[in-house]
């Protein structure tokens, strides 16, 4: 495997990855959390500039994905987040501990290790996937202080109907409650 890995690797990638700080091994480890949050390649550098974000300011990265990467490694993943799996003291648990997970939590592509090395230039801290169609499809990313200014004001609510001629899109978010429930944002 770790042939084929050096195979795979450029070594110009090498260079662009101590520019940014960061060690070949932090980087695919950052392209494993973009590979799992963003199945659109557009989107990955986006996805990628919240992940630095988040590291530079030390606030955990709160990625699903590494709870159900954990789930899955203790043979308990059964297709939901349980507020056990937020609570696991495991490494890899982004919710609980700031910083990169210890290594990878998937394999990789080339669009996402070429987004953790040329992330967008952002101020987000934030994003919203629309995985109720699993197309992890971006809807909003924005910096959380702009969700409270915007005017007039989102309006948001737990299972909330779909009024007539609005132009509103259902979003699953954790309800951090341990349960995913549907959530239905205008946007």
């Amino acid at each position: 495997m770790v042939e084929q890995f050096k195979k795979f690797w450029k070594p110009e990638w090498n260079d662009k990855a101590k520019q940014l700080g960061k060690t070949p091994h932090e980087i695919i480890t950052m392209a494993s959390l973009i590979e799992t949050e963003s199945r659109i390649d557009e989107e990955r550098p986006v996805v990628a500039s919240v992940i630095y974000n988040r590291l530079n300011k030390g606030i955990a990265l709160g990625l699903d994905q590494t709870v159900v990467y954990i789930a899955k490694m203790e043979n308990r993943w059964d297709g939901t987040i349980n507020k056990s799996d937020l609570d696991s003291t495991s490494p890899y648990n982004t919710r609980k501990f700031p910083g990169l997970p210890p290594g990878p939590i998937s394999s990789v592509t080339e669009s996402s290790i070429n987004a953790a090395l040329n992330p967008a230039t952002t101020d987000y801290i934030y994003y919203v996937l629309n995985v109720e169609k699993m197309t992890a499809r971006i809807i909003s990313i924005l910096p959380l202080v702009n969700l409270r200014k915007e005017k007039p004001p989102i309006k948001c609510g737990w299972n909330s109907k779909e009024p007539k001629n609005a132009s509103r899109k259902r979003i699953i978010i954790n309800s951090f409650q341990g349960t995913f429930k549907s959530f239905c944002c205008l946007i």
